[in-house]
């Protein structure tokens, strides 16, 4: 994993119009801190990347809005993204995280220019020859205690478990 840039998110705890989990981002080139964000994550009762470090490529969103973002390269989580709130609203993001402008904490705003500021800093958006960044989740949403890694591995099994209720289902009775 490229290690030149890493992603730092830490969950303030604090909730914005009581249900979207706010943060803040900061963005780290060989250590040294190059900019940062506030960011809001959809609700408690949504998907979250949990404590931990995950491997994040350059990538194009694929539902509903076509925006840049970073993609987890873990199969079992790509569509956790981090990517624009579509007119800087919360209630798209479906367990993805939003960067927005610092600053604009009162009304949340600016969230494509922060994505673009964002890529800037991380050297420019590049989807021909994906360039990877680490994300480093600091803390979990409240009352969540799984790290990263049992996350995915919930995932996975639950995954692996709709397959083969598929499959079963297209057998011949």
């Amino acid at each position: 994993m490229n290690e030149e840039f890493v992603i730092e998110v830490m969950r303030t705890g604090g909730l914005f119009k009581k249900k979207h989990v706010r943060g803040v981002m900061t963005i780290k080139q060989n250590g040294a801190q190059i900019g940062q964000f506030s960011t809001l994550e959809r609700g408690l009762d949504y998907t979250n990347m949990k404590v931990g470090s995950y491997e994040m490529i350059h990538s194009w969103k694929r539902t509903k809005s076509r925006v840049q973002c970073l993609r987890p390269t873990n199969r079992w989580i790509t569509t956790v993204l981090v990517h624009a709130a579509f007119n800087d609203d919360a209630k798209w993001l479906e367990g993805c995280i939003a960067p927005f402008i610092v600053g604009t904490e009162n009304h949340y705003a600016r969230s494509a220019e922060a994505i673009e500021e964002m890529f800037r800093l991380l050297g420019g958006f590049d989807d021909l020859t994906p360039k990877s960044v680490k994300l480093v989740i600091l803390n979990n949403y409240p009352n969540e205690k799984r790290t990263a890694e049992q996350w995915i591995a919930d995932r996975e099994k639950l995954a692996k478990k709709k397959a083969e209720a598929a499959r079963r289902a297209l057998l011949p009775h």
